[in-house]
């Protein structure tokens, strides 16, 4: 895992728990830009304050209620952060950015994982590629018609709906011309 920054975001929620900081770490993971942790924070720094140093007294502190993470719109700030992170990358790697070669290099490739689709909860998503998928549709077609399913589940070492998924994921790539 290559770390590569953090967003924070502020919550509002007005009468629901808020407000609230929650920062996001973003890492490499797999080579896909993924939010590794999050931060949620009670306190907010005054207006006029430095953000790393603050003054004694310059934080307005609250205690943060047990039911406000089901209230935290989390998946919405976390699209947004996603958003400001390639945001940043990109203003970085555009050629003629005040930044040296090395640093537009670097925005540039954080850029392109930050671009990958997210895996799902799970990750098997990235597991079935066109060849896969080809190679199960194939295998259904090969096996007698009352043992299709069977036969993809036991070729792959699956669960009948997964079985059912991965072949119509295989029928709309098929269906597509096999890109």
């Amino acid at each position: 895992m290559v770390y590569l920054d953090l967003t924070t975001a502020k919550w509002t929620g007005r009468g629901r728990g808020g407000p609230v900081l929650i920062t996001f770490h973003w890492a490499l993971v797999d080579g896909v830009a993924e939010c590794v942790g999050m931060d949620i924070h009670g306190f907010i720094r005054a207006a006029g304050q430095g953000p790393l140093e603050p003054v004694p007294g310059s934080w307005r502190v609250r205690a943060i209620p047990a039911s406000l993470p089901a209230k935290l719109p989390l998946a919405a700030l976390m699209k947004e952060s996603r958003k400001e992170q390639w945001l940043l990358r990109h203003a970085i790697a555009e050629e003629g950015a005040p930044a040296p070669a090395k640093v537009r290099r670097i925005a540039a490739a954080q850029l392109r994982a930050f671009e990958a689709e997210p895996r799902r909860p799970g990750g098997r998503s990235l597991f079935w590629t066109p060849e896969l998928l080809r190679e199960a549709l194939e295998t259904y077609r090969a096996a007698p018609p009352r043992q299709r399913m069977a036969a993809v589940q036991k070729r792959f070492g699956i669960t009948k709906s997964a079985t059912a998924k991965v072949l119509a994921r295989a029928r709309a790539l098929d269906v597509k011309g096999g890109k």
